[in-house]
């Protein structure tokens, strides 16, 4: 192969200098049929090594041959097909055979045959122990190389004095001496090339062999059981002759031509590595029709189960006194524990809905409400609910599950001053945050590991008119999944409206899923037209599918719109919609941010952000943006690679799955692995 990569650059080379390049060119040409046959010739080579070991063995019984330009294809009693290659090209191949004793043979040219060795011991053709040898020729040198299992390393092929052997040309072509079908059509004649004779009956009317599905190792989980369907031709009776240490097998009464064999795999990883035709790993089935008998075979295997974590247990990690998790940053973290949460109430939702009133949102003391069960927790919002000072955890008992916890009427959380609210690992409906006139922020709005289903609103909107309004410390959204299908157009999930001084310490926006299934959404994601500043805002690793930054000329949109904000870090996120949808758009595409101060100027990090879809064929519209239109010029920072404010569209769909959303799989391909969220 080398060699015909070097004369290809040569060609090119005097292709530039002169015309006369014919015999370069037949040169190339002969390489590449010669590289050909060498291919060829290894294939059946390793074609009749495996067919001669197949037929050597006792109680082989052949069901039918077919012969076409002196190659035979053969199909065993037992299901397996062989191909048997008579002529060989003229080319120096081993000649392989077995001896009397049925170890492994090979002479090259004229030599006399000698076992081959592994390790200096003899390879045994037959038998529970047998190897197959597998022969390559090396494309870069022309030598014949040789291994034993498809784990092992090819190695070179030498003969009886130590020196490699090379693929050349010879007067011997034939693999073996003789190939034929007996006169009477009852049997299958072999001669090798040292007079050894191999012949197998022809029983056409005889077979044992497993359905066409069941092909290769058959892979089981501890203690599993599958069945497998065996179909019968002329077979006068059926045994279970071995089955592997540790494994159960049985074998049902033949009916209608037809057995079924059960197997169940053991508890444990306690079976043998699998090696070739080897009973410690395989169930051996004897068939017997009059005289002929076969052997057909099922290889199995116990494959190593993930390990699976015990599931966390969140109430009795806060009886234990220890800590859940820390929200908040700085001097306003607060450590999620029984000291500072010393209240806490299990709600067990597994036998029917339960119903209560909004005043749980405002408890004496700091409360952690357990919630567990399949069925809906349903909290009552005849009004809004103020929560001045007020501390409130709701989290699953379990890991394993996200209770349901659906607020219901027309009343909303109002966050006051010093107040934390943190729902971790539940089901959320119809959440709706906002703020009351107060002179200090809330603490923390903290949302983790949750799916919020449809909201129709603003889950946080600080957009009060009565002055002073409080704002919030920080806010906190990972690992979480937004079914966007209900959510108005033209707005944003998180909105910090224009009347709140007060700064925002921390924003994390990190690792959601954003799913609009159909016609594109337009809207924001967090956007703050407060007079106080977002100090801290962090937008990665999110996939956002059919939502697009944007909204119209006269309401300028992006994922995140900010009047004033310190330090931004853009990274990591997918953005995707389906193939050419232009539904609802007025503008010029979707936009990562828009931010509007230069006083503090913000520092700007935006990187490795991969996008797809939108309409690539309107050249003016429909574009992928770093910024959004009213961005201050100051501000306008590209993505690296790109320029204009432009985010190049993706080569190809970026999912592993296209389509596959509504199912739930939004897996990236692999090239894209650290990008977009990762949610299991």
């Amino acid at each position: 192969m080398k060699k015909l990569w070097n004369l290809l650059i040569m060609l090119t080379v005097v292709f530039a200098g002169c015309n006369k390049t014919d015999d370069l060119w037949d040169e190339v040409h002969d390489l590449q049929k010669r590289l050909t046959k060498l291919e060829i010739q290894a294939n059946n080579l390793n074609g009749n090594i495996t067919a001669l070991q197949e037929l050597y063995r006792n109680g082989a019984t052949i069901t039918t041959v077919n012969e076409e330009n002196g190659a035979y294809t053969i199909t065993l009693s037992n299901g397996k097909i062989l191909r048997v290659v008579q002529k060989m090209e003229e080319t120096i191949y081993p000649m392989v055979g077995i001896d009397s004793e049925g170890y492994w043979t090979v002479r090259y040219g004229n030599e006399t045959p000698e076992r081959i060795l592994v390790g200096n011991s003899p390879v045994k053709a037959t038998g529970e122990d047998g190897l197959t040898p597998e022969f390559r020729i090396n494309e870069d040198t022309g030598y014949w190389e040789i291994r034993y299992k498809t784990s092992e390393q090819f190695k070179p092929v030498e003969d009886s004095n130590g020196h490699p052997v090379k693929a050349e040309g010879t007067t011997d072509t034939g693999f073996f001496k003789s190939v034929n079908i007996s006169d009477d059509g009852k049997s299958f004649h072999l001669i090798l090339k040292d007079d050894t004779e191999i012949t197998v009956p022809i029983v056409g009317s005889f077979s044992c062999t497993f359905e066409e599905s069941v092909t290769g190792i058959q892979k089981f989980t501890s203690k599993e059981s599958k069945n497998f369907k065996i179909l019968l031709n002329g077979v006068d009776d059926i045994a279970l002759m071995a089955c592997p240490a540790g494994w159960n097998a049985t074998l049902s009464e033949p009916l209608d031509n037809e057995a079924i064999l059960t197997v169940t795999a053991p508890e444990a990883l306690t079976t043998l590595t699998r090696a070739t035709a080897s009973n410690s790993t395989d169930i051996s089935i004897l068939a017997n029709s009059g005289k002929f008998s076969t052997i057909l075979k099922l290889q199995v295997e116990v494959i190593a189960e993930e390990p699976v974590e015990p599931a966390i247990d969140y109430l009795s990690i806060y009886q234990k006194g220890e800590t859940l998790f820390t929200i908040g940053d700085g001097a306003g973290a607060i450590e999620i524990n029984s000291t500072n949460f010393p209240v806490s109430q299990e709600i067990d939702l597994s036998e029917t809905d339960q119903t209560l009133e909004k005043t749980i949102l405002a408890p004496s003391q700091p409360t952690i409400y357990f919630l567990s069960g399949e069925h809906i927790l349903n909290i009552t919002m005849d009004g809004d609910q103020a929560m001045n000072g007020k501390k409130v955890v709701f989290i699953s008992k379990s890991a394993t599950e996200k209770p349901n916890l659906n607020f219901s009427g027309t009343g909303g959380i109002r966050l006051q001053q010093n107040s934390s609210i943190v729902f971790k690992n539940v089901t959320i409906e119809n959440l709706s945050m906002g703020n009351y006139s107060s002179t200090g922020n809330a603490h923390n709005v903290w949302i983790g590991d949750c799916n919020i289903n449809a909201p129709a609103k603003s889950i946080l909107a600080l957009t009060g008119t009565n002055a002073p309004l409080g704002g919030i410390n920080s806010l906190y959204f990972k690992n979480n999944y937004i079914d966007m299908s209900k959510f108005p157009d033209k707005s944003s999930i998180f909105n910090i409206g224009s009347l709140i001084t007060t700064d925002v310490t921390n924003v994390s926006i990190e690792n959601n899923i954003w799913y609009k299934k159909g016609t594109l959404l337009q809207g924001s994601i967090y956007t703050s037209n407060a007079k106080g500043t977002t100090k801290n805002i962090s937008f990665s690793n999110n996939t956002i599918i059919n939502y697009a930054g944007n909204s119209s000329n006269s309401l300028a949109a992006a994922y995140l719109v900010m009047t004033n904000v310190e330090n931004v870090s853009i990274k990591n996120n997918i953005g995707y919609s389906d193939d050419n949808v232009t539904d609802g758009f007025s503008n010029s595409g979707s936009s990562f941010y828009i931010i509007a101060n230069i006083d503090p100027m913000p520092s700007i990090s935006i990187a490795d952000n991969i996008v797809y879809g939108l309409n690539p064929d309107l050249t003016n519209k429909w574009k992928w943006n770093t910024y959004g239109w009213k961005t201050n010029a100051s501000t306008k920072v590209n993505q690296e690679g790109e320029t204009n404010g432009i985010i190049t569209r993706y080569s190809k769909n970026p999912f592993a799955i296209p389509g596959g959303f509504d199912s739930g799989n939004f897996t990236p391909i692999p090239e894209l692995a650290g990008k977009g969220a990762n949610l299991k």
